[in-house]
């Protein structure tokens, strides 16, 4: 009884996409991270708004991309304290 080879699964080119659509500043600002299968399961090409980033970063890293592209807004607390 031989049996039959199992396929083995191979990622798609594009693995992930992240979409985040900031209003804060009264008009949208749209980024787009695109994650694209690389040789390592855990590692990605990644590409911010089309731009690609240095190296083969995991989650973590991806995540700190998308924190720093889009920086945190001043508290309308502090034009108080400033003024």
């Amino acid at each position: 009884m031989a049996q039959e080879p199992v396929e083995r699964w191979q990622p798609p080119a594009l693995r992930r996409r992240l979409i985040v659509e900031d209003y804060d500043t009264g008009e949208i600002m749209r980024t787009v991270i695109d994650m694209h299968s690389t040789t390592r399961i855990d590692c990605y090409r990644v590409t911010v708004n089309g731009i690609a980033q240095a190296g083969r970063p995991g989650w973590t890293r991806v995540l700190d991309l998308l924190r720093k592209a889009m920086p945190r807004k001043c508290s309308p607390r502090w034009a108080d304290v400033t003024t």
